[in-house]
């Protein structure tokens, strides 16, 4: 058990320094906020955690090479306590594991969900985010233009009540789709055309 355990919300592990395993980032809730890096020492040893702040709570987290420097970055979702939450926030790997100060983007109302993936087929890493309380409910695609930075989001449509998304190729065209799943117990795929 680490010492900073208050209010984790989403757990992902990938090797964020570079050194042949894997490292564990939580992302935080309700009375923190941003996420926690804790670095992999080898023999079932754990870093002391390391924190990192986000202008709110967050529901999700996902751990990817954004900017195609050949180190894991993050992007989180800012969701807030009470659903007051519209962005997220990309923290781009310094090197070693140590993460930037934070790129904040405008997503839909309260962004739980957060995936990140290919979808133009092009070379850098896109972002999908659902946004919970959005009128409607809709997903954010925020498309990466390069080195990591993104173009607005556009919003599509996606349901009532989007909560977590997944990406993947659904329907044989070799483009990478979207499920959401949403909190009527419902899920709905969005096609990429």
């Amino acid at each position: 058990m680490y010492a900073n355990r208050q209010s984790p919300s989403a757990v992902k592990s990938a090797d964020l320094d570079n050194d042949g395993d894997s490292d564990i980032v939580v992302s935080k809730e309700n009375f923190s906020n941003g996420f926690v890096v804790l670095k992999n020492q080898g023999n079932f040893l754990l870093s002391v955690p390391v924190k990192y702040n986000s202008t709110r709570a967050s529901k999700n987290i996902v751990v990817a090479g954004i900017d195609n420097d050949g180190k894991k970055d993050i992007a989180l979702t800012n969701s807030g306590v009470n659903f007051e939450g519209k962005t997220i926030s990309v923290y781009f790997n310094q090197g070693n594991g140590i993460f930037g100060t934070a790129t904040s983007y405008t997503v839909g109302a309260y962004p739980v969900g957060i995936a990140a993936v290919d979808f133009d087929n092009g070379v850098d890493m896109d972002l999908a985010v659902a946004n919970n309380r959005q009128p409607g409910g809709t997903v954010s695609i925020l498309a990466n233009t390069g080195n990591g930075v993104f173009a607005g989001a556009v919003n599509f449509p996606a349901g009532q009540t989007p909560y977590k998304i997944t990406v993947a190729k659904i329907n044989n065209d070799n483009l990478v789709d979207i499920i959401v799943g949403k909190e009527a117990r419902k899920m709905n795929m969005l096609f990429n055309k």
